[in-house]
């Protein structure tokens, strides 16, 4: 994907913050959204992918977004200290389901959803430096493709929509992406950060401190 340097922020003046649009930010945001903690920003919700694609584009000022965005654009943004999306063992939202073991996926094609980018970095590395399966991926729809007459014979799905799926009859095999990583290496995993925008930090358009307020909304 080509993004344009982020010469500015985006054109509005209202600071406009991205929410990830699952559940395990609930805590996080719920106190913006329902008005127990004041604010004037614009909240715009979407799946981690977009939300990194609109952060390096300077379409929002503050949002969460993957670490692998943060990784790839680091010059772009600080960091909010203290708040990520990260797991020591089990997560249970970021999840390889297969009609087969992991270790006998070699060869096969993987279906794999186009809202993360950290989880899909994470299952490649897993995939082939842990379990030594030369695999394809395939970007898609997943819950569409699992109802599909031609079933994937694996997915990769993460939030909302692996909890829905995490116990479907026809995919016994599941793996944990946190857990299998936490197997392999003994680290924790950190999946999502949240970043503000150096541009529009360097252009005074945070009149307050929106890391304190998210850090005071959990």
């Amino acid at each position: 994907m080509n993004i344009p340097p982020a010469s500015r922020p985006a054109q509005h003046r209202v600071l406009r913050m991205g929410r990830i649009g699952y559940l395990n930010v609930l805590p996080i945001y719920h106190p913006l959204e329902a008005g127990i903690l004041p604010h004037d920003y614009e909240l715009v919700s979407g799946p981690p992918a977009l939300l990194n694609t609109m952060m390096a584009r300077g379409e929002l000022h503050v949002s969460s977004c993957s670490c692998f965005e943060y990784a790839c654009r680091p010059e772009r943004y600080f960091l909010v200290e203290d708040l990520s999306i990260g797991s020591r063992g089990p997560v249970m939202s970021v999840l390889l389901l297969s009609r087969r073991p992991v270790e006998e996926l070699q060869g096969t094609e993987i279906l794999i959803s186009g809202e993360t980018h950290t989880s899909v970095a994470l299952l490649r590395l897993l995939l082939r430096d842990r379990y030594h399966c030369d695999v394809t991926y395939r970007t898609g729809q997943v819950t569409p493709a699992v109802n599909s007459p031609t079933p994937p014979v694996a997915f990769l799905a993460i939030g909302d929509e692996a909890l829905r799926l995490r116990n479907h009859k026809d995919y016994p095999y599941r793996l944990d992406l946190a857990e299998a990583w936490r197997d392999w290496t003994g680290l924790p995993f950190i999946f999502g950060l949240w970043v503000l925008s150096r541009a529009a930090a360097e252009a005074s358009l945070f009149h307050d401190d929106p890391g304190a307020l998210l850090r005071r909304g959990r």
